[in-house]
């Protein structure tokens, strides 16, 4: 892992179709974390962020590469800047193992931070009853959010936050997902 510029991931999975999840990947930089250069009554940043999956023989099976590019106005730009940007990608993976490598550059002050984590997607079909990944979003405690999720945002229309601070005040939103394969048998389920 790079530490130039301080970046949170998190990732979770849910059922997309037999054989394949649907995997959200978010970034989060801290408030402030980000350079803007003031050009002329305008703040511009310029953010690369790269999401890769890779599976246990050391193939890559999915990714995206984002440019922000955030010609800002003043108002923008203290929102900016006093909240951290959150990034949003999706990848569609079959069920297994992966090592995830996201990484991102501030390239106006030419830092660079990366995080590498570990991810196991169920084969939703083959269990009997299963859980999604669990997205959270607060009321209050936003990122600025350039390129949001259209399927996150229909279910879950808070911005989410990777950093998880969250204040006393908060309202917390979760999003998440049940799975059960087997309808044909009577069953109670409970969700507390």
């Amino acid at each position: 892992p790079a530490s130039g510029l301080p970046v949170a991931v998190t990732a979770a999975s849910f059922n997309a179709e037999p054989g394949r999840a649907s995997v959200l990947l978010m970034l989060q930089t801290p408030p402030g974390s980000v350079t803007f250069l003031d050009e002329g009554g305008r703040f511009t940043g310029r953010l690369e962020v790269s999401f890769v999956a890779i599976d246990d023989v050391g193939t890559t099976v999915g990714g995206e590469r984002v440019e922000l590019e955030m010609p800002l106005r003043p108002d923008m730009f203290k929102l900016v800047d006093r909240t951290g940007l959150l990034v949003e990608s999706r990848v569609s993976l079959p069920p297994g193992r992966y090592s995830l490598r996201i990484g991102a550059r501030d390239a106006n002050a030419q830092r660079v931070g990366s995080v590498r984590c570990d991810l196991e997607v169920p084969d939703y079909a083959r269990l009997p009853l299963s859980m999604s990944g669990v997205v959270i979003a607060s009321d209050e405690t936003l990122a600025a959010n350039p390129r949001p999720d259209p399927e996150r945002s229909r279910l879950l229309p808070d911005t989410p936050s990777v950093l998880r601070r969250f204040r006393q005040s908060d309202r917390l939103s979760v999003m998440a997902e049940v799975y059960d394969t087997r309808l044909a048998t009577p069953h109670g389920l409970v969700l507390l």
